[in-house]
């Protein structure tokens, strides 16, 4: 169904598509290397652009490295590990700054 899309871990980011019995046909799959349930549907395909703020995600505070929070109650929060300002992210990128 998806065959020529990179499939990545919307916690962890971990390459999806060579875990062992994935495939885009599955609707959702559980991160080997997380355990976190990723949907797999045309919806979460992402413009290249998108891609690239996933894989080195910037701080707009300081321009550090901005990593995913895990072990939280929610997984789309991101802490960069220079300043470590907490930020959430939705549809649209990152919005407000949390309070530590």
């Amino acid at each position: 169904m998806f065959e020529d899309i990179d499939w990545y871990c919307d916690s962890c980011n971990a390459y999806l598509n060579n875990q062992s019995g994935f495939s885009s046909n599955c609707g959702t799959w559980e991160c080997k290397n997380c355990g976190y349930f990723n949907d797999i549907k045309e919806e979460n395909i992402i413009s290249e652009d998108e891609l690239d703020f996933f894989k080195n995600p910037e701080c707009p505070d300081c321009g550090g490295n901005l990593a995913r929070m895990m072990f939280t109650n929610s997984l789309n929060k991101l802490q960069c590990e220079s300043c470590g300002h907490i930020f959430e992210e939705d549809d649209t990128g990152l919005s407000e700054i949390l309070d530590d």
